[in-house]
């Protein structure tokens, strides 16, 4: 699904059922992969709606980021390919949502995400669209030699829970940070 898309899959089941013959049992795959492809259409058509209908200040600009990035994403996945690790992390959750919707008592693993997802991480990663917590932390000491200020408080209250345990050690976090992660209350 990641590789292909439902968009994909359907392509894939149409030539399948040319070959073989058809049958109901191709009708069936069919309609479902339509139906799962719209599951991240519908997301993107409520993240737009929020962000036109929503007032967003300054304090709550990353929201509206969040937004526009979840309309990016969910207008892409499931229906089409996975093209970046957030993508296939999108596609992988609605796939599983999906799943579970069919079968309700079951408790399905996802399987061996490291494997399913390295690809896209290290593609991301190459790509510059990915920083590792010791590439962070090191550029935030670099910088915070030329500003000299023991506050840091990251752009738009983002960072990662690896990357405030090592800043953590060295710089005072920001009271505004808590707004932004549920890490516990003990940050400064």
């Amino acid at each position: 699904m990641l590789k292909l898309g439902f968009d994909g899959i359907y392509k894939k089941i149409e030539n399948y059922e040319q070959k073989n013959g058809g049958g109901s049992i191709y009708d069936a795959m069919k309609r479902v992969c339509k139906a799962s492809g719209t599951i991240g259409e519908k997301y993107a058509e409520e993240a737009k709606r929020l962000l036109a209908t929503e007032e967003f200040t300054e304090e709550s600009s990353y929201v509206k980021e969040d937004l526009e990035l979840i309309a990016e994403v969910c207008s892409r996945v499931p229906r089409y390919p996975a093209t970046s690790f957030r993508e296939a992390v999108q596609a992988l959750w609605f796939a599983h949502l999906l799943n579970t919707w069919e079968d309700t008592v079951n408790a399905n693993s996802l399987g061996r995400l490291d494997q399913i997802l390295y690809p896209y991480y290290k593609e991301d990663l190459e790509k510059g669209l990915i920083t590792k917590t010791k590439d962070y932390v090191d550029s935030v000491i670099e910088a915070d030699a030329l500003i000299q200020s023991p506050l840091f408080r990251p752009p738009h209250g983002r960072i990662k829970f690896s990357q405030i345990r090592e800043l953590k050690k060295k710089l005072r976090i920001s009271e505004s940070q808590k707004l932004r992660n549920s890490e516990p209350q003990n940050l400064s």
